[in-house]
């Protein structure tokens, strides 16, 4: 069975929500059923959805599917906002110049996977209004063994040092 959680889809993050199962740990032999089992997961979220709505979708998805008898326990360890920057904002401008001076290109603005969906203090930090974006100059990768080149992390060094000359002080 496919979870469908319940979120209002966007233009502005065309792939989202996502749900991953990432653990699935049960049973002791093949022929035999597991006294208990241990699902783990990540989802990420539209802006609409929260704990609540998860929790919920989560509870619905396996009071659909479950065997008589069967108990079970949700339980969310973290939960992430959504975060959707601006993209006229001063910091865009500000990063979108330093990177064409480092790299002599601008930054792309992304819609597709990962962007949006970064697990970071962005949402956080846009709450109460502060510009805010998640930017790295590397390729995303999701795969063992993740990494950056040297020279994408010396980009992105130079690339923030090079924003904060370009931000207008206040």
């Amino acid at each position: 069975t496919v979870m469908s959680p319940t979120g209002t889809r966007t233009e502005e993050l065309p792939n989202l929500p996502t749900v991953f199962v990432g653990v699935l740990n049960g049973g002791f032999a093949a022929g035999c059923v597991a006294p208990t089992a241990e699902l783990f997961g990540d989802i990420r979220t539209l802006p609409d959805m929260n704990r609540h709505s998860v929790y919920s979708d989560l509870a619905n998805l396996i009071d659909e599917n479950r065997v008589p008898g069967c108990e079970y326990e949700i339980k969310i360890t973290a939960a992430q906002k959504g975060l959707l920057g601006k993209r006229d904002s001063t910091i865009i401008s500000a990063i979108d110049s330093a990177s064409k001076k480092v790299r002599k290109t601008g930054i792309e603005i992304s819609k597709s996977m990962p962007t949006q969906a970064f697990v970071t203090d962005g949402a956080d930090m846009a709450a109460p209004g502060i510009e805010t974006v998640v930017l790295g100059p590397g390729d995303w990768k999701y795969a063992p063994d993740e990494f950056i080149s040297i020279t994408d992390m010396h980009d992105a060094a130079e690339i923030y040092l090079q924003t904060a000359y370009e931000l207008p002080l206040r």
